[in-house]
């Protein structure tokens, strides 16, 4: 008997490894949506996908700041080397499928989406294959104005035409195109009802007929964003969707969150759409851990800017009640999100340093102690005393 041992399927292969450490670097807080996301982008490392399909097509809902664009920015990043390199499209904007056909030729001057000039001509070519048999098979059911000889001549062009199409299938939609691309469809609940066949047909088809122009769409990645809030009807049945916010016993902790996250994407959308989406990730609120560690990275970022922008080299370290301080401030609207907590560290780091380096109360070589002061209920700021430089 031969012997047999048991190979591991579960593990990344190493790019999409490499990708995963790369979002999780930037996107706080929403693992469980980045570890379902990138077992889509390994299929595709792997070429076992289905090319006449885009890589992957996902919707991204939750609310405001909590990672879903910098998901999108992320991977044009790594991907790309330019956290702008994708098409956006905003919905609110083209509410009629003639609006967003006509916006779609911006993707190769914005998304680094390329057309390959000879797809158009794969296209025209399979259809009139296509339109020619179906006239061939219309003539052949009225025999009686056929005779013999016209009835084969007709049937084997049909042989011939199936054996044509029968080869070309699977190439013409096929990994030919030396090129990734990213299409954000931004808050498609704004959208109106009239665009539902337009998404189906580009979902379903693998490229969009623009201008007399095929644009493929089978080597991108499609997200499709979308808020937390949608109108309520009747609640459908369960179905499988990501939430971020589980937490290690497999609980849902904000359960009520994600329960009528999902019932109101499956009342709000089409089934016909939402047959032809790979897969919806729910991003969950930002805790105060998550923002903690956010703001561990905006000081980061800060301090870059002092020393290679400004060319303004300060020392500061920063007391853990003040890190606490902020983030609580910033839990007042959890539903701002990260955008929130930008707003608190221009408040409480960002502004004041800039006002005391315009006063000359701070210098490059400084060393500076952030503190939060408890019966003044604010942030100060306290700088070493040295030979040279007297308080």
């Amino acid at each position: 008997m031969p012997e047999f041992e048991e190979l591991d399927a579960e593990s990344l292969g190493p790019e999409a490894q490499k990708l995963l450490e790369f979002l999780k670097n930037r996107v706080n807080g929403q693992d469980k949506v980045l570890n379902s996301f990138i077992k889509a982008i390994d299929l595709f490392d792997s070429g076992l996908r289905d090319f006449n399909k885009p890589i992957h097509t996902a919707i991204l809902v939750g609310p405001a700041a909590t990672g879903k664009t910098l998901l999108v920015r992320s991977l044009a990043e790594f991907w790309f080397g330019n956290p702008d390199a994708y098409l956006e499209i905003s919905c609110q904007n083209y509410r009629r499928e003639k609006d967003i056909l006509s916006n779609i030729p911006s993707i190769e001057t914005k998304g680094r989406y390329h057309i390959d000039p000879m797809f158009r001509e794969k296209v025209d070519i399979h259809n009139a294959l296509v339109e020619e048999k179906d006239g061939l098979i219309a003539e052949l059911k009225n025999k009686k104005k056929l005779n013999s000889e016209k009835i084969e001549e007709m049937k084997k062009r049909l042989a011939e035409i199936d054996w044509i199409l029968e080869k070309e299938s699977g190439t013409l939609h096929q990994g030919q195109f030396n090129y990734r691309s990213i299409i954000v469809f931004d808050h498609l609940e704004w959208s109106d009802d009239n665009i539902w066949d337009f998404f189906c047909a580009m979902l379903e088809n693998g490229y969009v007929i623009v201008n007399n122009t095929a644009v493929p769409i089978t080597n991108s990645v499609i997200f499709i964003t979308c808020g937390d809030q949608f109108p309520q009807k009747e609640i459908n049945k369960e179905i499988g969707f990501v939430n971020s916010s589980q937490n290690k016993d497999g609980d849902f902790p904000e359960q009520k969150i994600y329960l009528k996250t999902r019932d109101q994407i499956l009342n709000f959308f089409p089934k016909k759409f939402l047959s032809r989406i790979n897969r919806a990730y729910i991003f969950g609120e930002l805790s105060e851990k998550v923002l903690l560690e956010i703001l561990k990275d905006d000081y980061r970022k800060f301090y870059n800017e002092l020393t290679s922008v400004a060319g303004f080299p300060i020392i500061f370290r920063v007391e853990s009640e003040a890190n606490d301080f902020i983030v609580k401030e910033s839990m007042d609207h959890p539903e701002f999100g990260a955008r929130l907590l930008k707003s608190k560290f221009d408040k409480y780091i960002r502004k004041p340093i800039g006002r005391l380096k315009n006063q000359g109360k701070l210098k490059a070589g400084d060393k500076i102690l952030i503190r939060f002061d408890r019966k003044r209920n604010k942030i100060i700021f306290l700088k070493e005393k040295n030979d040279n430089n007297p308080a």
